[in-house]
């Protein structure tokens, strides 16, 4: 069961000589600069700090001792005290009566009343104050859920929290997803473009015909030349049936061949070119088709890597929601409800830290240091100026019903040194001397 603090004695420690005071739940140390509030805090924290520290000792004096007496709801009782002398100082804790060996130990294992301090956690950056409320609320990490996520054997980071690496996994998904997005957004757009440019028609297959037509063409040529061959032939036998005829049929017969010559050409020509028409169309659609099969086959080709870019975006996104599921699943686990740390910061109910309203702030600060603390909830709360008076108020309702035990410093314009406990002040300081060493 928690120990509270019931009793606190505080006798030559810095500007202190003599103070006695039963602390509440939230026990508030007010008075001008040089009062002695800080004396009072430093004696305190010397239990919980441990450590010989020459100058709490107050100047003049021959010895000096802080007491602090614990009590819990059963009956147990805890008292511990530092006496400080000019050749060192020493600590004793006497639990049910029994002293305790090894007592600083046996304090810092109890009680941790810096290092919970909701003032500390307000005023903290943004990666000290995330690390502070992972240390008080630690979550193992799911490292076997992961590498089902993942489908490999991925190793866990021994220095970050499980929430830490789970943001890192899903930002590094999600970015490849979003880049096999881009490709696979890409490449549908290629292939819907590629199927617009296809004909409607089927095209033919027009190889057989371009060779026929070409074989047509050379039997032209073919019989061209024959016709050629066979004019000159009847030119030369003509030439040479006699040479008296020779000079007077010459310029005949040379005409006539030439005459016989524009008549072949006139002939054959227009086949000629017909023919070659015929090719070159042929040809052409020829190339046609080739270049719609090429096509079709890049269709093909694209289509097949789209549906892979699919399956691997589909992957991903199936990746990305089980890691949302996972992260959601932890939350589920914390002690603070509605608490989670995106992109590097504390958010509640899905609000970031930055936007969060100061008692919601408070809340949360207080929460961490509720779990920070051992069995000894009571902590010193250092900086408490930061808040005015309303806000102090609150923050020292969340503090009780938070179950802690607190006890703070603020200046105020009264003369000497006040103690208030739950509202009540003067009455709480028995026999107190306080001069004005700090």
């Amino acid at each position: 069961m928690p120990l509270r603090a019931v009793h606190i004695k505080i006798s030559n420690i810095a500007g202190v000589e003599y103070l006695e005071f039963k602390p509440g739940a939230v026990t508030v140390i007010s008075g001008p600069n040089q009062a002695g509030k800080t004396s009072v805090m430093r004696a305190i924290k010397a239990i919980a700090e441990g450590g010989h520290d020459a100058t709490l000792q107050r100047s003049g004096s021959r010895s000096g001792e802080v007491v602090i007496e614990f009590a819990g709801g059963d009956g147990e009782k805890l008292i511990a005290s530092r006496k400080y002398s000019r050749s060192g100082s020493s600590l004793k804790v006497v639990s049910n009566g029994n002293p305790v060996p090894s007592p600083q130990s046996f304090v810092k294992k109890l009680w941790d009343a810096m290092s919970a301090n909701p003032i500390e956690f307000l005023s903290a950056d943004q990666k000290t104050r995330v690390r502070i409320l992972l240390e008080a609320m630690p979550v193992e990490t799911p490292v076997q859920e992961l590498r089902e996520i993942l489908g490999q054997d991925w190793q866990p980071d021994s220095d970050a929290s499980a929430f830490e690496q789970i943001e890192k996994l899903h930002a590094r998904i999600y970015l490849r997803r979003t880049e096999k997005g881009r490709e696979l957004k890409n490449g549908k757009a290629t292939v819907e473009n590629l199927k617009r440019d296809l004909p409607s028609d089927e095209p033919g297959d027009y190889a057989e015909q371009v060779r026929v037509a070409v074989s047509g063409k050379q039997q032209i040529e073919h019989d061209q030349r024959s016709g050629l061959d066979q004019a000159r032939e009847e030119y030369e036998a003509a030439v040479w049936k006699t040479r008296e005829e020779y000079e007077a049929a010459v310029l005949r017969m040379r005409e006539e061949h030439e005459a016989a010559i524009r008549k072949i050409d006139e002939a054959f020509q227009p086949l000629k070119e017909e023919k070659s028409a015929e090719i070159a169309q042929l040809e052409e659609l020829s190339r046609q088709a080739q270049h719609v099969a090429g096509m079709k086959r890049t269709v093909a080709n694209l289509h097949t890597g789209v549906q892979q870019d699919q399956a691997v975006v589909d992957k991903l996104s199936r990746q990305l929601e089980r890691l949302q599921s996972l992260r959601e699943g932890l939350i589920k686990e914390l002690p603070i409800k509605g608490v989670d740390v995106i992109a590097g910061e504390i958010h509640m109910g899905g609000v970031e830290w930055k936007s969060l309203s100061e008692s919601e702030r408070m809340k949360i600060a207080i929460q961490v240091a509720r779990h920070r603390v051992g069995d000894i909830p009571f902590i010193c709360v250092d900086g408490a100026e930061r808040f005015d008076s309303k806000n102090f108020k609150a923050f020292a309702g969340m503090i009780e019903k938070a179950g802690l035990q607190a006890i703070t410093a603020r200046v105020t314009d009264s003369e000497g040194l006040k103690i208030e406990t739950g509202g009540h002040q003067s009455e709480a300081v028995l026999g107190a001397k306080v001069g004005v060493e700090q």
